[in-house]
């Protein structure tokens, strides 16, 4: 699959986008509906939701290039299925500062079991991450991370 590039601005998403995201997943959904993401909108809210979950957990703009998200709805939640479902998952990937433009990198025709739950990952680069815990750390007026042996408990006298 070619990947999809997905601009949200103010005046919404332009209405190719949405045609071409629509026609990848009615591909690969088929006629499966039930636990599928079966619509361009979805993937839209996704989206939004991956920039407010960012924006919770304190990712500045400057750090949100190349996060991923990865969804998948949840499965039956009536054990009566007793084989799997079918379901769609997504890879999405956040690919400039400022105005979000994602990238929907990947569509899938995945199983789901009964009860399984929705999953919604989302993940940061290393960049990202380091950022992270030195603004935590300076927090606490700590500049450098200290080394992982000194993070373990001291050895127990035998």
């Amino acid at each position: 699959m070619k990947s999809i590039k997905i601009v949200i601005n103010d005046a919404g998403v332009n209405v190719g986008t949405l045609v071409d995201i629509n026609n990848a997943l009615d591909e690969v959904n088929g006629k499966a509906s039930s636990f599928t993401i079966t619509s361009a909108v979805k993937v839209v809210e996704i989206i939004k939701r991956a920039e407010v979950y960012l924006e919770k957990h304190n990712v500045p703009f400057t750090d949100r290039c190349g996060a991923t998200v990865t969804y998948r709805p949840a499965g039956p939640s009536a054990n009566a299925y007793k084989n799997s479902a079918i379901s769609t998952e997504i890879t999405l990937r956040r690919a400039k500062n400022g105005t979000p433009i994602w990238y929907l990198d990947k569509i899938e025709r995945v199983a789901v079991y009964p009860r399984n739950a929705e999953r919604f990952h989302v993940r940061i680069s290393d960049a990202a991450a380091r950022n992270l815990v030195k603004r935590a750390l300076a927090a606490f007026g700590r500049t450098e991370v200290p080394a992982e042996k000194d993070w373990r408990e001291p050895a127990k006298a035998a």
